[in-house]
């Protein structure tokens, strides 16, 4: 006989690496109360909490994941902490136009490293917080953790590779030899097309 198995079990010992609270105004929806709870009721292995050029949503995370565990209802929840950040000011843009990185703590010292980041990027504004990518590189990163997984959707959008096909297509027509865009600021150019 087969065991019934709980319909939320697939998300026993899952990680959520990418989660906005509605301190992320137009991109998260939930109270973090709210996204605590229900992570916590799911059984997420972790949840990152990284709103947009700040940690707003960190304190209300964190309060409501040592209330859970006062009251018992605690099961294996562990909270990261991060922000996304802005390289520009593109904040208008769609997401997936945004050039932006994900920065997780990974201590007190990578948590300490984060705030004074983004202390820096709000040096025009909370509505213009950016950090230059020249900045990032002379500044203290230890015990952060880069996630960059928003630019890779967009490298992998049938919308921008058919875009990009076509190019290739037109310059192959025409004898020109193309390549296609780099992916990051670090990644090579990928492999010639056409």
């Amino acid at each position: 006989m087969f065991e019934k198995q709980s319909r939320y079990a697939c998300f026993e010992g899952f990680h959520e690496w990418l989660c906005k609270t509605n301190f992320s105004f137009l991109h998260g929806a939930s109270h973090p109360l709210d996204l605590i709870q229900r992570a916590n009721a799911l059984g997420y292995r972790s949840l990152c909490v990284n709103d947009f050029d700040g940690v707003y949503g960190l304190a209300r995370c964190w309060r409501e994941l040592e209330f859970l565990k006062k009251e018992g209802q605690h099961q294996s929840l562990r909270l990261n902490f991060g922000a996304e950040i802005h390289f520009q000011i593109d904040h208008e843009l769609p997401v997936l136009l945004q050039d932006t990185l994900v920065l997780v703590a990974q201590s007190a010292r990578g948590y300490r490293n984060l705030n004074r980041l983004l202390s820096y990027s709000h040096r025009d504004g909370k509505q213009n917080a950016n950090i230059p990518f020249d900045y990032l590189q002379q500044s203290d990163v230890e015990d952060l953790v880069a996630n960059r997984q928003a630019a890779e959707v967009v490298d992998a959008c049938h919308v921008f590779r058919a875009r990009w096909h076509r190019i290739a297509e037109l310059a192959h027509l025409s004898g020109i030899h193309a390549r296609a865009p780099m992916r990051s600021r670090t990644a090579a150019h990928e492999p010639e097309l056409g």
